[in-house]
């Protein structure tokens, strides 16, 4: 979505309706970068809710989210998603830490 010089910034989504899907971000082609801090929403309502009380009436109670954030400091970061979620990251990204290599990645 977004690249700076000190800010990554990528929408993910898992398009499966029935498969978790796990997806590794890596800071750079060659892991040269580390990622800082990650900043993303996430859900504290329950949401759609239950259906009991507003099935086709009512409009679903509203949506309640917070900011969250982790320190990743790393090259490289392990997302899961369920079935069918989406994901903001806003990565906070140092450039040029990391020597370039085809093996410094998880895989």
């Amino acid at each position: 979505e977004k690249l700076t010089a000190d800010r990554t910034v990528v929408n993910l989504v898992n398009l499966s309706t029935n498969e978790t899907r796990k997806v590794v971000v890596q800071a750079g082609a060659f892991g040269e970068h580390k990622f800082g801090r990650a900043k993303y929403v996430g859900r504290i309502s329950e949401w759609p809710g239950h259906l009991g009380g507003y099935a086709g009436t009512y409009a679903p109670p509203k949506l309640e989210t917070e900011e969250r954030s982790i320190d990743v400091d790393s090259a490289h970061l392990t997302v899961e998603l369920p079935p069918g979620m989406e994901i903001r990251l806003d990565l906070d990204t140092k450039r040029y830490v990391n020597e370039p290599s085809y093996f410094n990645g998880p895989f």
